[in-house]
């Protein structure tokens, strides 16, 4: 009899032991998956914080080539004027060496879907595209501008509407128009 209270006791003690063991497991493992969890949500975090950090130093980057451009005692710069279809555009083309060049535009109004800006410089032969540019909601841009070597500063410069996507000659309306005075 005292063999059995101690056998069943023990098997009790085991069951119980081994239950809350079970329990213990159990509890170690929705706290891994837990962490787990914290840890991709903080990879992701930290992914997303990488590149924003990259778009800002892009950001910064193109600021300072700017505040270079417009601080050069030897800065020059072409007004362009809105057109017949932007009367309150207004744009500037600021350069102080022949490789880089900022402009700045506002007052652009919204593109219907499917359109983009894109400015030219006219050279004697043929208009060269300069790249597309995108206003924000206010009409406004400021971009650098690579100079192609083919372009002998100042020239005269056009911003027009063009299906998206960068098209090689101006086939839509213009929307700014620059020259240089001769």
């Amino acid at each position: 009899m005292i063999r059995a209270i101690l056998f069943w006791s023990t098997a009790i003690s085991l069951i119980a032991i081994a239950g809350t063991g079970g329990w213990y497991v159990a509890e170690l493992k929705r706290e891994l998956q837990d962490l787990h969890t914290t840890i991709d949500i903080s990879t992701r975090r930290a992914h997303r914080a990488e590149v924003e950090m990259e778009a800002m130093r892009e950001i910064a980057a193109e600021r300072e080539a700017l505040i270079a451009i417009i601080n050069n005692p030897d800065v020059q710069q072409l007004s362009l004027v809105g057109q017949r279809l932007a009367p309150r555009a207004s744009a500037r083309a600021l350069w102080s060496d022949s490789t880089n060049m900022a402009f700045m535009a506002t007052g652009l109004p919204p593109l219907p879907a499917g359109d983009a800006y894109q400015l030219w410089f006219f050279l004697q032969d043929a208009p060269l595209t300069a790249g597309l540019i995108e206003p924000d909601p206010n009409g406004s841009t400021t971009v650098m501008i690579e100079v192609p070597d083919a372009v002998t500063l100042p020239v005269s410069m056009a911003v027009t509407i063009e299906p998206t996507g960068e098209m090689s000659t101006p086939t839509g309306d213009c929307y700014l128009l620059g020259k240089p005075p001769m």
